[in-house]
């Protein structure tokens, strides 16, 4: 049962056993294990279908995926990369070495309960993480906002261009925002550059032809 009131934290994992972690962190976050999915692509869809807010992978998922945890944080940082994401191993010299994600986000499955045994620190932890996706994914949509009004009123640079477009993939990845077609994100000077490099490509083409 989700609490509305707590964070939606994801948990990949290559087996079930993920119930006593759970049951530590109810108090904390809602913490859900990622099912029914075969591809990175699959992850991630799942992740966006359940508004999850930071994802917690284990390293090892040889019994389940043809990937380790890193690879999954690897990719998910290409396209969703407002995204908490956190291993847990019981093997992090292994993850720290395949130097994919830094080490504070490495963290070994043994110390997660803490001196007193008990997960509060960790539960902290994942808590700021949900709390820091909601502030990155509210600035990227002000951002978006911001960029877009500056398209409709024709005065957008090309870096601002480039950054509302960047926008735009992530925010609808997180299914945040409508399709859009692009040419309403795309400025008459872009079409001209890519207009010149066209032509110029189909000179260079035609000089070579000449040539053979």
């Amino acid at each position: 049962m989700i609490n509305k009131e707590l964070g939606i934290v994801g948990y990949l994992d290559d087996n079930n056993d993920y119930k006593d972690l759970q049951e530590n962190l109810e108090d904390f976050v809602n913490f859900i294990p990622v099912e029914n999915c075969n591809t990175l692509n699959d992850i991630k869809k799942w992740l966006i279908q359940n508004n999850v807010e930071c994802l917690v992978v284990d390293h090892k998922l040889v019994n389940k995926y043809e990937f380790a945890g890193t690879d999954v944080i690897a990719f998910l940082n290409k396209s969703m990369p407002d995204l908490p994401c956190i291993i847990i191993t019981s093997y992090k010299d292994d993850s720290i070495a395949e130097n994919l994600v830094i080490d504070l986000l490495i963290k070994d499955r043994d110390d997660l309960p803490g001196e007193d045994l008990k997960f509060t620190e960790f539960g902290n932890t994942l808590i700021q993480a949900c709390k820091i996706f909601r502030k990155r994914l509210e600035q990227r949509k002000q951002e978006f906002q911001e960029l877009y009004l500056k398209k409709q009123n024709g005065n957008i640079n090309v870096d601002d261009e480039e950054n509302l477009q960047q926008s735009y993939k992530i925010l609808k990845e997180y299914g945040e925002v409508d399709d859009i077609p692009t040419t309403l994100l795309t400025s008459e000077i872009t079409n001209k550059i890519d207009e010149l490099l066209k032509l110029a490509n189909n000179c260079i083409s035609l000089e070579r032809k000449e040539n053979e």
